[in-house]
């Protein structure tokens, strides 16, 4: 439960490396299972360096199983050395010539509702929702999951953000306690902490439509031709999606659709050639049509993106090969340019922290079909 009535849950899911048509639609299918109005999902991808409890299921699988060797203290040393190197990795390179850095990357799917929403009725949407993605291995993301993944992201400078979970204190107070400072600059980024430096990056245009498997394609070489990742620095991805006034907006979009098609089709070609912005609209046109002949819905969608560094210079660099690496599939990204709405974006940014408020404020909420998420 949020403090402002909204209540909802968070389920981890562990897809696989190569994301196709078949991940897409079982991604679909999951929004299409709610039908709230007011209710928020986010989708949420966080490239942790918090691999700690994955290293120890590592050292206690293979220091601890019977082994048949002459040397059993050699091979355990080697055991050893191994994780030594996996929690040195999540801040070095493991290779020379390029930034390849280990990192446990969590995915999540959350749903909010808001205030007054029976909870038989939200458990109801959790069995279902939890179903349309089995084949996503989900799993339960507990209330301690969800203060260390925070904890890091608030305050990255401390050793150690595993803590047990604290069921007479608040989450929001649990997930700051380390002493969490935060503070704005002019040039639109957040400073974390004394050395941590992020830059929270929002969409300028969208691409006409892109596929999940194109989008995963953005960040990493699905295909080992190189394994330069786009960014190795620790970053985020959250999508948010509003379901306000569905029904309404598409109503609302079709006719205005249709209005800007028979309106176009009135002008001669001469007219049309020397307006292109004419042939922008009824393109746009057109293509809302088609996404509403296949029977998409349009739903209110924030996307950002946020990298986070200690290294100003390295933070700078792999922005700008996101920034060229999304450019390559027509999808302009810019930095905020206001540390205020920097700050704003990157909180609301995390699962279930959606508040209408700040969706007003921050004006980052557009109108989107399934073929654009």
């Amino acid at each position: 439960t949020m403090r402002d009535g909204r209540r909802g849950f968070v389920i981890r899911v562990n897809p696989g490396a190569f994301l196709g048509a078949n991940v897409e639609g079982i991604l679909t299918s999951c929004l299409e299972v709610v039908n709230v109005d007011g209710a928020v999902a986010n989708f949420f991808t966080f490239a942790s360096r918090n691999i700690e409890n994955r290293v120890r299921e590592f050292e206690n699988l293979h220091l601890t199983a019977p082994i048949n060797v002459q040397h059993p203290d050699v091979l355990h040393d080697m055991i050893r050395s191994r994780a030594r190197h996996l929690r040195k990795w999540t801040d070095e390179s493991m290779l020379e010539g390029v930034d390849l850095r280990v990192r446990d990357f969590i995915n999540l799917v959350s749903f909010s509702f808001p205030e007054g929403t029976p909870k038989a009725k939200m458990d109801s949407y959790y069995a279902q929702i939890r179903g349309s993605i089995s084949e996503l291995n989900p799993s339960n993301f507990s209330g301690q999951e969800m203060i260390t993944m925070v904890k890091e992201i608030l305050s990255p400078e401390v050793e150690s953000w595993d803590s047990p979970e604290d069921y007479t204190i608040d989450l929001s107070t649990q997930m700051t306690s380390e002493g969490t400072r935060i503070r704005t600059s002019s040039d639109g980024g957040v400073l974390i902490g004394d050395t941590w430096h992020a830059k929270v990056i929002t969409t300028k245009n969208f691409p006409k439509s892109i596929t999940l498997s194109e989008f995963t394609g953005l960040f990493y070489d699905k295909y080992g031709t190189s394994v330069q990742n786009t960014v190795a620095s620790p970053f985020m991805v959250s999508l948010t999606i509003s379901y306000d006034n569905v029904e309404k907006t598409n109503k609302k979009l079709a006719d205005a659709a249709a209005w800007n098609i028979k309106e176009t089709n009135k002008l001669d070609s001469t007219l049309k050639d020397s307006h292109p912005d004419l042939q922008r609209r009824a393109e746009e046109a057109r293509l809302v049509t088609s996404y509403q002949d296949a029977g998409e819905v349009p739903l209110r969608a924030m996307w950002s993106f946020i990298i986070y560094d200690n290294d100003e210079a390295r933070l700078e660099e792999y922005y700008g090969k996101a920034v060229a690496q999304f450019r390559k599939k027509g999808w302009s990204i810019i930095q905020e340019n206001f540390g205020n709405i920097s700050l704003m974006s990157l909180m609301a940014s995390l699962p279930l922290n959606f508040n209408s408020n700040v969706k007003d404020m921050l004006k980052r909420f557009r109108i989107l079909f399934l073929s654009n998420n």
